[in-house]
């Protein structure tokens, strides 16, 4: 994995195991589709609720892994819905995939790593460069320029949450460059690279 080490998942790692949607238990007996349309909406477009009302839990699609994380972390354990009794509130983490239950516990609520390494960038790229790249799938915390080394060059870019470092990482990983490179896009170790 580029960039990271052995406690940093990869994307793909991330995607194996839980989907871009977000897993509500602990709802309302009387809940509607349209009342969790209307809640999760604040975190983006909702593109499908599947409402399991004897089971009192749903799944709800929402465009982008940015909008599932905040969905996740606002919600969890936060939230009530017109119908929960005094103190109950919903439970919200990612859903997981079928047969991955077991291994999904790790990513079930995001990860707090949202540090990408970005590789394939042009030599004369400079930080603003870097930060035009990538503020488009969420809001920078800091992004910085590695030293150039031959004709193309690295970078790392941390987002305020984990959901915009896996949009960024899904759009941008592969993706040809204007010009002429690929760009590799991995999650990053929070801690300095070793001394050489």
């Amino acid at each position: 994995m580029l960039g990271g080490d052995g406690d940093v998942p990869s994307y793909e790692e991330v995607i194996e195991v839980v989907e871009k949607r977000v897993f509500l238990g602990r709802l309302p007996e009387d809940v509607t589709e349209a009342e969790l349309v209307d809640v999760c909406s604040e975190f983006g477009h909702v593109e499908q609720v599947r409402l399991l009302r004897e089971k009192r839990v749903a799944f709800v699609s929402i465009e982008t892994w940015a909008g599932c994380h905040s969905a996740v972390l606002t919600l969890h354990d936060r939230r009530r819905l017109s119908g929960h009794a005094d103190g109950q509130t919903v439970h919200a983490k990612l859903a997981e995939r079928k047969g991955k239950e077991k291994t999904s516990v790790r990513f079930a609520r995001g990860m707090e790593s949202s540090k990408l390494f970005i590789g394939g960038l042009q030599e004369d790229a400079t930080d603003h460069d870097l930060v035009s790249l990538m503020e488009p799938f969420g809001e920078i915390v800091e992004a910085k320029l590695a030293p150039a080394r031959g004709r193309m060059r690295c970078g790392f870019v941390t987002f305020a949450i984990w959901g915009e470092a896996m949009d960024a990482a899904e759009r941008m990983n592969g993706l040809a460059s204007e010009h002429g490179s690929t760009y590799k896009v991995a999650f990053a170790s929070s801690a300095a690279p070793p001394r050489r």
